[in-house]
């Protein structure tokens, strides 16, 4: 039955999307439906250049190595590795040589989207981040998508993020090196 499946599945042309891309597959039919998670659901359209930048083709044609199945046997096989070189974005550069396991929709929307990070380099090393400290990435990333709408609506300043982190951190949209400092604090219960 379990082989019956699976060659089921993979004649399905929907699947085999599925498998070759995982659920990143979706951001492009969800930025067409307006669903995507913009600066923090304060828009749902993402400019559409940004979109090109995190979506499957890019992840396959830039950063993309192989597919990975979550356990043998796994019909889907939706999950792989990626690898960053150095040179496929700014956010790339810092991360020359990184391996990390490929960044689904529950990690892009959140970070390429309501933190406004349209990198898909640096997102997939976000993700990998809070994988290695094994925390929620979903929940971290709106969690940082929040204190940066805080941000620039004012309602918290340099003075917060000093009195919270030790030092003033600027919290504008796409700035990944304070997400990374955020996801460092929580983690290691810094401050």
């Amino acid at each position: 039955m379990k082989k019956e499946f699976r060659e089921y599945k993979r004649r399905d042309p929907g699947d085999a999307l599925y498998s070759k891309y995982g659920t990143i597959s979706v951001v492009r039919a969800m930025h067409r439906m307006g669903s995507l998670a913009y600066r923090n659901c304060q828009g749902r359209m993402v400019p559409e250049d940004q979109v090109d930048r995190i979506d499957h083709n890019w992840y396959v044609n830039n950063i993309g190595v192989r597919t990975l199945a979550c356990s043998p046997g796994c019909a889907f096989a939706c999950g792989g590795w990626y690898h960053l070189k150095g040179d496929e974005s700014p956010g790339a550069r810092r991360h020359a040589g990184e391996w990390g396991t490929k960044p689904e929709f529950g990690s892009v929307n959140p970070f390429a989207n309501a933190c406004d990070l349209p990198d898909l380099p640096e997102v997939s090393h976000l993700n990998n981040m809070c994988n290695e400290y094994g925390m929620d990435v979903m929940e971290t990333a709106m969690e940082i998508a929040f204190v940066m709408q805080l941000w620039e609506r004012g309602i918290i300043t340099q003075k917060d993020t000093t009195k919270w982190m030790g030092e003033p951190l600027s919290l504008e949209w796409v700035n990944y090196e304070t997400m990374e400092r955020i996801i460092d604090a929580i983690a290691l219960h810094k401050n």
